[in-house]
């Protein structure tokens, strides 16, 4: 059996777990930048990595949140997502993604 004071630690574990990143999915690039695909310098690739309670749709916002930045701060009007591939390891989606003047 399992003393009070190891239950005790054990739930207040649980707890902090749960509240800290346990239970929400997490979703990152990294501080990696763009890269650029080929010689057209307007379509690049952004990677975002998730964790295992991570949703597409999760990543799908981070995304927007990049290319939306990116777009402000190189002068460009608009952009549109050509591509969204998932690789497995690491956990990513990598984003190919047109900008325009």
């Amino acid at each position: 059996m399992y003393s009070k004071r190891s239950l005790i630690l054990l739930s207040i574990s649980a707890i902090v777990f749960s509240l800290f990143g346990g239970g929400c999915g997490n979703v990152t690039n990294y501080g990696h930048d763009p890269e650029q695909i080929g010689t057209n310098e307007n379509i690049l690739e952004f990677s975002i990595y998730y964790n295992s309670l991570a949703t597409v749709e999760d990543c799908d916002v981070k995304v927007k949140e990049d290319a939306e930045k990116f777009m402000k701060e190189n002068n460009y009007s608009r952009y549109s997502i050509l591509d969204r591939r998932n690789v497995f390891m690491p956990s990513k989606y990598v984003y190919k993604i047109e900008f325009f003047r």
